[in-house]
């Protein structure tokens, strides 16, 4: 095999044939030291071509003019200029005396013509259809200039079908036969940086990236990595770069993200005819010291209700992503004539992805209810609930909180009392599904949820379904449909930018709860609709709609975050 080096010209039979042009035209050049001219050019000839008609040679020739002195300085130039036309192994020229001055003669050694071509270090990718694109041509006297431009529309097909980064990592090679050989080899990640994160620490960064150093560079892995570190919700912007290293083999990847802020604090009074007046703090921490660690306390007091809450949740208790939750707290409500009770529970949870976008999640929670006047009568009695979930969620979406392409589902078994013990005996089924279509060319977006659930047995009141207000059926009041036993939602939202930071809503909203003495009549379902805002501030997602319905007068509502 002989190959090509680019940008190497081959002079030195240029050299050999100049010495030659010393030897040959001795005379005048003894004549040029001693003031006479050098001689004259009279004829330029090509010898050696078999494929390349002479005159697509000789228009290359533009420095060596007949009629002129000859010039060793011009040959040279007119010898690269044939030797760029790419077709071409190597380059020489003679210089024979004839009467009134000299003839030059180029003589060119032709590549072999182009019988197949042999890709090295693409195990793996479909060869055939790699050189469909490359326009090399069989039949035909191998190209150089073909051969470069070859190269690059390989790797760029190989990114495009693949993501992978390769590189040409030989000269390419032939052999008179007319066997092409081009290599390659993948470009190797050497190092990952972080840039821009001041609170979160580079190990919440860089363990949410799905390629390690010394591994090929995929950019479906890098991206991949990067949506992740997006999906934390802890980032505004998350992008990359790469950055040579000084080895052609390897890059540096950069991921550069812009820090959003990630905790809440809500201090507020409230008045409400059940609970009459009180106030409320609430604080959270979706960051916690930086460390991706979620963290929240809740105290509410007020003359007929007090409740207290604390809530950690490590995200990667292992390396493989295991996730722990914990949640306490203490709940106290005074009903009408019928004196306090207090709850007080707890509930731990266990995660762990499954496949690429999903998470298995189990949670066990146990709460204990007391009354301080208990009346079997009427049902209240000390009791105990106990209960595991076991779900199944699944995020495909492409951004956290403005999502305009993907989906999320979530299902989920519930089964209270049984082997656990307990007061309660149920089990309930639900299943949510959110589906986010991109529309338009201004990242509009059409988005539904459907929300479903069946109980079954006998539970609390808490634990069963409950429709109406911002959550689930705009329009109406929070309490419109509970005890449910049977619940449907569906929701349809119509997001369009409005500013920068400002995200318009038009929705419809249809749903209801049944409880158990009641048939399902999809023609029960009550309607809501109306319009909304979403404002992107610093404490997260300030979310305010005003829903309206045949029924009931217009309720304006004020959340955080998408409805869904």
């Amino acid at each position: 095999m002989r190959g090509e080096r680019y940008g190497t010209i081959r002079f030195l039979v240029i050299l050999t044939w100049l010495l030659g042009l010393v030897a040959t035209t001795a005379l005048p050049m003894a004549a040029q030291e001693k003031g006479a001219d050098q001689p004259t050019v009279q004829s330029i000839a090509v010898r050696g071509n078999r494929q390349i008609p002479a005159e697509r040679i000789l228009d290359a020739i533009t420095a060596t003019r007949i009629g002129r002195p000859i010039n060793p300085d011009d040959l040279q130039k007119d010898a690269q200029s044939i030797l760029d036309l790419g077709t071409f192994d190597s380059v020489t020229f003679q210089v024979p005396t004839v009467p009134g001055g000299v003839q030059v003669v180029f003589v060119v050694k032709e590549l072999p013509v182009l019988k197949q071509v042999v890709l090295k270090g693409l195990e793996g990718q479909d060869s055939q259809a790699l050189l469909a694109e490359a326009g090399l041509e069989t039949g035909k006297v191998i190209d150089l200039n073909q051969v470069r431009s070859a190269l690059s529309t390989i790797q760029y097909q190989v990114l495009q079908k693949d993501g992978l980064l390769v590189r040409p990592n030989q000269t390419p090679a032939w052999d008179e036969e007319g066997t092409l050989t081009l290599f390659f080899a993948p470009v190797k990640l050497h190092a990952i940086r972080t840039e821009g994160n001041e609170k979160t620490r580079d190990f919440v960064i860089l363990r949410e990236m799905r390629i390690e150093p010394g591994e090929p560079i995929d950019l479906n892995k890098v991206d991949r990595g990067l949506r992740d570190v997006l999906q934390l919700g802890f980032f505004d912007q998350v992008s990359r770069s790469f950055e040579e290293t000084g080895d052609p083999e390897t890059l540096d990847l950069v991921v550069h993200v812009t820090e959003r802020k990630t905790g809440t604090a809500s201090l507020g009074v409230t008045w409400s005819s059940a609970g009459g007046l009180g106030g409320y703090v609430d604080v959270s921490e979706a960051n916690f010291l930086g460390r991706g660690q979620e963290a929240g306390v809740k105290v509410q007091v007020g003359a007929k209700s007090t409740e207290y809450e604390l809530r950690f949740r490590e995200p990667y208790l292992t390396a493989s992503g295991l996730s722990l939750g914990v949640s306490l707290f203490n709940r106290n409500q005074l009903e009408e004539s019928d004196g306090w009770y207090h709850d007080l529970g707890t509930s731990v949870s266990l995660g762990h992805p499954v496949g690429g976008y999903s998470r298995l999640i189990g949670t066990f929670s146990l709460d204990n209810r007391t009354y301080d006047q208990p009346d079997e009568a009427t049902d209240r009695v000390d009791s105990s609930n106990r209960s595991f979930e076991l779900a199944l969620a699944t995020n495909t979406t492409d951004h956290p909180f403005f999502p305009t392409q993907g989906y999320r589902n979530r299902a989920s078994v519930t089964l209270g009392g049984g082997l656990l013990g307990g007061d309660w005996d149920y089990q309930i089924y639900q299943e949510t599904y959110s589906r986010y279509l991109k529309v338009g060319r201004s990242n509009q977006t059409l988005a539904f949820r459907i929300d479903a659930g069946v109980l079954e047995g006998n539970a609390r009141s808490s634990e069963k379904f409950q429709v109406g207000g911002s959550e689930s059926l705009r329009g109406y009041d929070y309490t419109k449909f509970t005890d449910g036993t049977r619940k449907l939602v569906a929701n349809l939202e119509y997001r369009f930018p409005i500013a920068d930071q400002v995200q318009g809503v038009v929705f419809v909203d249809s749903g209801r709860a049944w409880r158990e003495d009641e048939t399902v009549r999809l023609s029960d379902m009550a309607t809501g609709y109306g319009l909304g805002v979403r404002l992107n501030t610093p404490i997260g997602i300030l979310r305010l709609d005003y829903g309206m319905s045949r029924t009931e007068p217009g309720k304006p509502y004020i959340s955080f975050g998408q409805t869904f």
